[in-house]
């Protein structure tokens, strides 16, 4: 066997011609067609080399798992700024908080944030039928490092926008079709709790702090009352009084009461603006694709890789052949006889290979 692959291997020293293919009047020469006049004289190396690979690699994949991808589609969310009927009816044009911009843009970045992937990676699974499997995803990567559950969560995770229509697709892909389906619905369900009770932080904090004003404003109000009223019975004839002093007392008072009702009235209109916001401040999930269930595996994709190895074994192995001609030949370039009949130059070179 040995002795026919170094047959095989042997440099061809003359073509149909009986010129050399690589060495030509002494002197080294590379051209395509020669090589691939050489490359093809060796097709049966090439061809066991692609099959070497082709084998390899076929060996290789056996041992892969399948693996399945579920994917969901969500629609994007137009302004969710309705309330204008709402804000003349109630007097408060021109107090209103600015509406939000469409907030699906953000959900690609909501969806690859580590707060969801945290939530992702530590809920616990469960899914099979008939018989039920639990697992988390540090079970299923096998590995309790929480950077590297992020980057191997982010590896079977693909979450894209299409800018032209809005549309936001996230997929997941795993060795169970269960489990890429309920991992898509756990991301979704964490989309929905971020937009329900973390999204809306600010404006819930900004009601918060209007119902403290308020309530300080009002009682700031009912005390500047209290003082116009108590001063008013310690002078009962306060409206027939021509006393410069009471007058001004009183004056002075009831600017005061004046000047504090109208900030109390502004703020109560920007408090029950607030509780307006806050009530149609609901992002909605909408989902055109609930996840869904994946029945025929996505990957790997077993026989194109197996053809791409058997091209790549050919590549090697005619660069592996390539090579040795080039070195052969150059080991063959004695000089001297460079313009030698083509009979004479080949008697020296089988001397010189006979002494080797």
């Amino acid at each position: 066997m040995f002795e026919k692959l170094k047959n095989a291997l042997r440099i061809r020293k003359s073509d149909t011609t009986g010129q050399n293919l690589i060495l030509r009047n002494g002197r080294l020469h590379l051209d395509i067609i020669s090589m691939g006049r050489y490359l093809f004289g060796n097709l049966r190396l090439l061809v066991f080399g692609a099959i070497v690979a082709m084998t390899m690699t076929g060996l290789i994949l056996c041992l892969v798992s399948d693996k399945y991808r579920s994917q969901a589609t969500i629609l994007p969310s137009g302004k969710t700024e309705n309330l204008s009927l709402l804000k003349e009816m109630a007097g408060l044009a021109g107090f209103g908080i600015e509406g939000n911009e469409s907030s699906s843009v953000l959900y690609p970045d909501i969806l690859s944030s580590r707060q969801i992937k945290e939530a992702v990676i530590n809920y616990r699974y469960s899914f099979g039928n008939p018989v039920q499997t639990e697992m988390t995803l540090k079970e299923y990567f096998d590995t309790s490092v929480n950077e590297h559950l992020l980057r191997k969560l982010e590896s079977i995770t693909s979450i894209d926008l299409d800018k032209s229509t809005g549309l936001i697709t996230i997929s997941v892909e795993t060795k169970y079709p269960e489990l890429s389906q309920a991992i898509v619905r756990r991301y979704l369900a964490e989309l929905e709790d971020y937009n329900m009770y973390r999204r809306r932080s600010s404006a819930r904090e900004r009601v918060v702090y209007l119902e403290r004003e308020l309530a300080q404003r009002e009682t700031e109000l009912r005390q500047a009352e209290d003082d116009l009223e108590q001063y008013q019975m310690a002078n009962r004839n306060w409206n027939m009084t021509s006393d410069p002093e009471i007058l001004s007392n009183l004056n002075r008072k009831k600017r005061e009461i004046m000047a504090k009702s109208e900030t109390y009235l502004f703020l109560r209109n920007q408090y029950d603006l607030a509780k307006l916001e806050v009530q149609k401040d609901i992002p909605i999930v909408r989902v055109l694709d609930n996840p869904s269930l994946p029945l025929v595996k996505s990957g790997p994709q077993r026989l194109l890789i197996t053809l791409l190895s058997g091209a790549i074994g050919v590549g090697i192995m005619s660069l592996f052949l390539i090579i040795l001609c080039i070195f052969r030949n150059s080991r063959e370039a004695v000089p001297g006889i460079a313009g030698m009949p083509v009979t004479a130059r080949r008697t020296i070179l089988e001397t010189e290979e006979v002494n080797r």
